[in-house]
């Protein structure tokens, strides 16, 4: 039975083209390659991230931990991306971290989001966290003042302010993260995972703090002709 595209599968298939285009930092690069691009470097500005930047740094920093441990690299699919991009704005609207949306059932779980955009998973796992801007660990005490219409956040009085991080160093303390926690780590590091895609969003905490939600999404099709009978896996946190 062919089931025809709903509205909000067709306004996906859209968002996925318009990813489509900035595919060159995804797919124009090696992991060692994209470390060494400027932009990479440059500390983040909260009022001008460039979201592609940031979403190409955790593909990258994600391909370099598989690559440490003897894995393929994860391939680019617009589509796969454009599932990341859908949980990573419905966190930052609920302020929550969870893979499940009960308030939107057409995009309740990572199997439903992904099917959204037009794929049908055989394999699929999701890793969602969240992350400072600032190089600032969590629990670090840390002293808040004003300056003018600014907030600025110091280890210790008089000393230098707490910098943003660049574009390399948040998505490598996101991998930190993730590959310190077992299940993420799981996922990661999945043989049976194709393609990736990942997104940050910018959001404030409730100390009006930055942080991002970020997501990624491993994916893999079924082969061309296989039917899919079974349940797919479902994802670790």
């Amino acid at each position: 039975m062919r089931i025809a595209p709903t509205a909000a599968a067709a306004l996906l298939f859209l968002a996925a083209t318009a990813l489509a285009e900035e595919a060159p930092l995804l797919t124009d690069h090696t992991p060692a390659a994209f470390r060494e691009l400027e932009p990479a470097q440059q500390r983040i500005d909260p009022a001008a991230i460039d979201d592609d930047l940031l979403a190409a740094a955790v593909f990258h920093e994600t391909n370099t931990r598989r690559e440490q441990h003897h894995l393929p690299p994860l391939k680019h699919d617009p589509r796969v991306r454009a599932a990341a991009t859908m949980q990573v704005e419905i966190l930052r609207e609920r302020k929550v971290v969870a893979h499940e949306n009960p308030e939107q059932p057409e995009k309740a779980t990572p199997q439903d989001r992904i099917k959204l955009t037009g794929l049908e998973p055989q394999f699929i796992a999701e890793n969602l966290s969240t992350a400072f801007l600032l190089e600032y660990k969590p629990g670090e005490q840390i002293l808040v003042e004003a300056e003018g219409d600014q907030t600025i956040y110091r280890r210790e009085p008089g000393g230098p302010a707490i910098q943003p991080h660049t574009y390399l160093s948040l998505a490598s303390t996101l991998l930190d993260q993730w590959m310190n926690s077992p299940d993420h780590r799981i996922n990661i590091l999945a043989p049976e995972a194709q393609y990736l895609g990942t997104a940050c969003r910018l959001a404030r905490d409730e100390q009006q703090m930055h942080i991002f939600y970020c997501g990624q999404v491993f994916f893999a099709p079924f082969p061309p002709g296989e039917t899919p009978l079974l349940a797919t896996p479902s994802p670790a946190p």
